[in-house]
């Protein structure tokens, strides 16, 4: 996500945008690049729900790239929030989606080729921040 917003911040074309992210982190790798953040990036942690409700209500698009995901309530709390959600077509969400919520205008990038059930391969990982910064830039033109 963050290299897909690196690409759409250095597009003239694209308006000035602002990253908010919640929630905690694990993967170490990630962490460290948590502490040099741009400047259109804000960290804010762990955050109890009430504020997080706020925050969406708030949010014009919700980006939710996983690799691995069950059924992520989430993007539907983000539509009922008011925001696009932006998610990867992972299977079977998509088609419960579109069956069960009466007007989705939930956005999907395809699923990159993977090299285990949660690690994209280096030629997936490229093209999935690609089709990442494009769908996100068609939303942020939608907007």
């Amino acid at each position: 996500m963050l290299a897909a917003l690196e690409i759409l911040a250095s597009d003239a074309n694209v308006p000035e945008f602002e990253l908010t992210m919640a929630g905690g982190c694990q993967d170490e790798v990630l962490k460290d690049r948590l502490g040099s953040l741009p400047e259109y990036v804000r960290w804010l942690g762990q955050i109890p729900q009430p504020a997080l409700a706020e925050l969406l209500r708030r949010t014009d698009i919700f980006i939710l790239p996983s690799y691995f995901e069950g059924l992520p309530l989430v993007l539907i709390e983000a539509m009922s929030s008011g925001a696009v959600p932006v998610g990867t077509d992972l299977p079977g969400i998509q088609n419960w989606i579109n069956a069960n919520v009466g007007s989705s205008n939930a956005v999907f990038v395809p699923v990159p080729q993977m090299k285990t059930i949660d690690e994209p391969t280096d030629a997936g990982r490229k093209e999935f921040i690609a089709d990442l910064s494009d769908a996100l830039r068609d939303t942020i033109a939608a907007i």
